[in-house]
């Protein structure tokens, strides 16, 4: 027996030894572990952000930011504008395109799965979509998308476009809704030409253009956040149907004298900057007030519905008749159009039928 306990002795001392260090080591490897994802969770938090230049280990930080999985939806223009810093500034912020990088290819984790087809484009899923096609083509431009992610991404823009849109019962007019909603459409429509939706939606997106240009100004009546997304939108329009070439004149007048209202105009009326102060009749027997009142004023005749000196009046087009088959009319044409339009119009006319 005093033989033995030595031994005894011995063995519970190395149990004892033993069991300390496994809790050592399991303390340290939850202590690393809180601190990996702690350090994970700092990389990936707060973007964009104003500099990248300063990051030692960009990979990793991109890597975090992926995994994340970042807003894609309303809040995305962030990323667009990010991308235009990165243009403006001669592509020399390196850091910048490994971000963006990253930040796309998060968006292809997540789109292309079941019901994730439909919101690329639908609804408030299509806000800020156009940039999300430019930092694409800026990314295939650099040779930073495989072939097979490039594939992916059309097949997320042609079935989105597909299972996105009912234009029987999609709205028709200038403000940010349908201009928000088909920014990104008319980008996506510029990049992949052939894609099967191609024709209808062009037709789609002609129509909804007209919406302004027969008015000659928006229906917006809300300047915060709608008005943003309307200008968005609109200018995603443009850039992607080719109206820079062709109505760049319309579209200087129109976009300056909105901004411009708003600054002269200080806090917007909450139902908005048509909702007459003063009416008063012009001479085509209209009443008038806010916006176009305050233009005048200044003496100023670029208010809504003014022509854009040089451009010839526009022909209003031709409603087919009621009994045809194509046309669903819709309505209310919007927020303080005139009496006169509203009748020859008869409210929104979409077009329906196997010709869409």
């Amino acid at each position: 027996m005093i033989q033995n306990k030595p031994q005894d002795i011995t063995a519970r001392s190395f149990r004892a030894v033993s069991g300390a260090i496994s809790m050592i080591l399991i303390f340290l490897f939850s202590f690393n572990e809180s601190r990996g994802e702690s350090e994970r969770e700092s990389l990936a938090k707060d973007h964009p952000r104003p500099s990248y230049d300063d990051v030692k280990d960009i990979e990793a930080m991109a890597l975090a930011l992926r995994e994340s999985k970042p807003a894609i939806q309303r809040g995305a223009w962030e990323w667009d504008r990010l991308l235009s810093r990165y243009l403006d500034g001669g592509r020399k912020e390196k850091n910048v395109i490994v971000i963006l990088q990253a930040y796309f290819r998060s968006i292809l984790d997540r789109e292309g799965k079941g019901d994730r087809y439909k919101s690329f484009f639908y609804g408030h899923g299509a806000w800020g979509s156009g940039g999300r096609l430019r930092i694409y083509q800026e990314l295939v431009r650099q040779k930073m998308l495989t072939a097979e992610e490039q594939a992916l991404f059309r097949e997320i823009i042609s079935e989105s476009l597909k299972s996105s849109f009912d234009y029987s019962m999609s709205e028709r007019s200038a403000n940010n809704r349908p201009y928000g909603v088909n920014g990104g459409t008319a980008i996506a429509l510029q990049m992949f030409p052939d894609l099967p939706q191609a024709k209808s939606h062009r037709r789609w997106l002609d129509a909804q253009w007209l919406e302004l240009a027969e008015y000659g100004d928006t229906t917006e009546t809300n300047y915060y956040p709608y008005g943003p997304i309307y200008l968005d939108g609109l200018l995603d329009m443009a850039e992607g149907m080719g109206k820079f070439e062709t109505e760049r004149q319309f579209l200087h007048a129109h976009v300056s004298r909105y901004l411009d209202y708003v600054h002269g105009g200080g806090v917007r009326p909450a139902d908005g900057p048509r909702r007459p102060a003063r009416p008063q009749e012009d001479p085509q027997g209209h009443q008038e007030g806010g916006v176009l009142q305050r233009h005048r004023r200044r003496g100023r005749g670029d208010g809504p519905g003014a022509p854009v000196p040089g451009r010839p009046a526009r022909r209003r087009r031709q409603v087919p008749h009621r009994e045809d088959p194509r046309v669903h009319r819709r309505g209310g044409h919007g927020v303080g159009r005139p009496e006169r339009q509203r009748e020859d119009l008869g409210g929104s006319c979409v077009l329906t039928g196997p010709e869409m």
